[in-house]
């Protein structure tokens, strides 16, 4: 049986008390004791759950919007029954807004399972799953779940080893979903073969943010990503960052053409592929004509003078893009308030 739902607090009268806030020790005492429950009945011991990000441990005080799983802060064990069961007394937690499951293995069926609950949750917005021992067929049971989340906008696959079979299945599954804005897929084992999957995804998804950073795409893949970005009319950042390329001009040509082509993705993280000075100076100098491009990260090997030049530029056009866009805002508020005195 799920935990009872909190009564509505009432003023003088029996009246409901409009102005009364959810009770956190009621509502936290709840779910703890339902989930001890659950726990007891399966013969296992419950997790210590951490609920914030200095660590700590689930308090009374105020009501949790963010679990964390660790190895090192939910106990010496943590299998899948232990997972489920936390997952069954979740769902009846109408609060939870970030869940966290960091270096502990899923497999295909704490995938499956992870999966149903994000189906039917109506709270979970962000999602980490950090070195889960994920492969391609449990990101393809993850993206079947996202497919039919109405809430879950953000999720970080990061150092699971899905390659491309998952880069492939997620981008089935994002064709057709607006709700995600952001996905992280860094250091998920994708090959130079992967990289038609990768741009593929970046080609057809409704993403703001994408995350490719430590994926083997090299020179070809990387340019396949940036042609693939030209037409994409949502994606604001790209990251390719430590993806294996250097100081071939045919990605700098290709960066150069997105950047002057795509209005919308005013952000790239290049960082840690060694384009060296020449590719570099290309790229400032596109910056002084793309003021939509707000930034550029590029390696710290580039001489001094031209990395601080390239930071220097998209500096400025982030300034300027502020600006304007501060000056809309003003606009707006300006017609309300003539509307308002009349």
């Amino acid at each position: 049986m799920p935990p009872k739902k909190g009564g509505t607090k009432r003023g003088k009268g029996g009246k409901k008390d409009k102005g009364a806030d959810v009770d956190p020790t009621e509502v936290v005492t709840a779910f703890q004791k339902h989930y001890t429950r659950l726990s007891r009945e399966r013969g296992l011991d419950a997790l210590r759950l951490g609920a914030a990000e200095d660590n700590g441990v689930l308090s009374v005080e105020q009501v949790f919007t963010k679990v964390v799983l660790h190895p090192h802060m939910v106990g010496p064990t943590c299998e899948l029954p232990h997972l489920v069961t936390l997952l069954d007394a979740l769902a009846f937690y109408k609060h939870l807004r970030h869940l966290c499951i960091w270096q502990i293995p899923l497999g295909d069926d704490g995938c499956a399972r992870l999966g149903r609950f994000l189906r039917s949750s109506k709270t979970v917005a962000r999602v980490e799953l950090l070195s889960c021992s994920i492969g391609g067929e449990g990101c393809a049971l993850i993206g079947a779940a996202i497919q039919q989340s109405p809430v879950l906008s953000r999720l970080a696959l990061d150092h699971n080893q899905i390659r491309n079979a998952g880069v492939n299945a997620m981008r089935a599954s994002l064709e057709s979903n607006s709700v995600l804005q952001s996905l992280s897929l860094r250091f998920c084992g994708v090959t130079p073969s992967g990289a038609e999957q990768c741009a593929r995804l970046i080609a057809t998804c409704r993403l703001k943010d994408l995350d490719l950073h430590g994926n083997e795409l090299q020179a070809l893949g990387a340019a396949m990503c940036l042609v693939a970005l030209r037409d994409n009319a949502h994606i604001t950042r790209i990251g390719l960052a430590c993806t294996t390329w250097g100081a071939e001009g045919a990605v700098t040509q290709a960066l150069i053409n997105t950047m002057e082509a795509n209005t919308t993705c005013n952000e790239y993280n290049i960082d840690g592929n060694p384009i060296g000075d020449a590719n570099a100076l290309k790229i400032a100098a596109a910056l002084r004509q793309t003021a939509h491009v707000t930034a550029v990260v590029t390696t710290d090997q580039l001489t001094p003078a031209v990395f601080h030049e390239i930071a220097k530029l998209a500096d400025a056009n982030l300034k300027e893009w502020l600006k304007k866009h501060k000056k809309k805002r003003g606009k707006k508020g300006g017609k309300r308030g003539k509307k308002g005195k009349t």
